[in-house]
């Protein structure tokens, strides 16, 4: 079987549309790079960010890091007109 589009992870740069963060259950995986950047920007220490923000996620026995969802599905960081 070959490998999908999606094997090696995703790679974007947010657009701030709101059209993948919203609505759908899903995963944003987190890479360490992103949970440096924005523990630098919530000016919270990496434990409290991952206590307030995160969620661990398991598929296929890999344990990941993602940001929680709103009860709605939104991003936990989507707040009217984009991200906060």
């Amino acid at each position: 079987m070959g490998k999908t589009f999606y094997s090696e992870g995703l790679k974007f740069e947010c657009r701030r549309c709101s059209s993948c963060c919203r609505y759908s259950p899903g995963y944003v995986f987190l890479f360490n790079q992103d949970l440096k950047n924005l523990c630098k920007i919530t000016g919270l220490p990496e434990i409290d960010f991952l206590r307030k923000y995160c969620r661990e996620v398991t598929i296929n026995g890999i344990k990941r890091i993602s940001l929680k969802e709103k009860s709605n599905y939104d991003c936990i960081f989507w707040e009217e007109g984009g991200c906060v």
